[in-house]
């Protein structure tokens, strides 16, 4: 795969939205444990990967894409893999959102960064 860091670079650098957690103090991450029967127990949430995390850098910088405007991007030929290796992922772990769900499979559909309110547990 022919890296795209050059293109990107030339892009607006903003920093994700995780930088909300600043304000608010520290935030407990999920960490390995042991539990009281001496087993480890693995994190609650699924570790981010670099292409989910590639994504997001994208959906944070650009606002909400369609397949095809990520796949230039990411300079990828076949759907198959955005789907399999970014969308997918990202979709199961509630990072990004559709924006016409009941039609998955619209020319229209775009994809979107999904924000966390901070503040609604306080």
């Amino acid at each position: 795969m022919v890296t795209t860091e050059p293109f990107l670079s030339c892009l607006p650098r903003f920093p994700l939205n995780l930088h909300l957690v600043s304000c608010i103090g520290p935030v407990k991450v999920p960490e390995f444990g042991t539990a009281s029967d001496g087993s480890v127990t693995p994190p609650v949430t699924p570790p981010v990967n670099q292409y989910i995390r590639r994504l997001l850098e994208l959906l944070d910088r650009r606002g909400a894409l369609g397949n095809a405007d990520i796949r230039i991007i990411f300079e990828l030929k076949d759907r198959r893999r955005l789907r399999e290796t970014y969308i997918k992922p990202a979709l199961a772990a509630d990072l990004i959102e559709m924006t016409i769900p009941e039609k998955p499979n619209s020319r229209l559909l775009l994809y979107h960064e999904v924000l966390f309110d901070f503040y609604s547990e306080v």
